[in-house]
């Protein structure tokens, strides 16, 4: 059995970040990570390139100067961090509490 936690996001270069969730090997935890790959390409966040998920991470890469064109107040890092955060915490929400 494995808690649902909330994932980290951390940068990944100056155009990738990558989702961690919990370090276990566990089939749970795959099928966030599948999951989640999932919702990140129907959310069609502007100038996302590439979704990679592994067995208990998600790499997301994505072109600095179409998000920069998109969203000018803020670094293209911090505009994909907190779009991933706010679908990343809806789905969260509704997965029960233990997987």
């Amino acid at each position: 059995m494995v808690k649902k936690t909330q994932p980290i996001i951390c940068p990944l270069g100056d155009s990738a970040v990558i989702i961690n969730y919990e370090p276990a090997i566990a089939e749970a935890v795959n099928r966030r990570v599948l999951a989640t790959s999932h919702a990140i390409k129907e959310a069609c966040f502007v100038g996302v390139k590439d979704i990679v998920p592994a067995y208990s991470s998600i790499t997301v890469h994505y072109d600095v100067v179409a998000v920069r064109k998109k969203y000018r107040h803020q670094p293209a890092f911090v505009t994909i961090k907190e779009q991933l955060e706010t679908l990343l915490f809806q789905s969260i929400k509704d997965l029960p509490q233990t997987i």
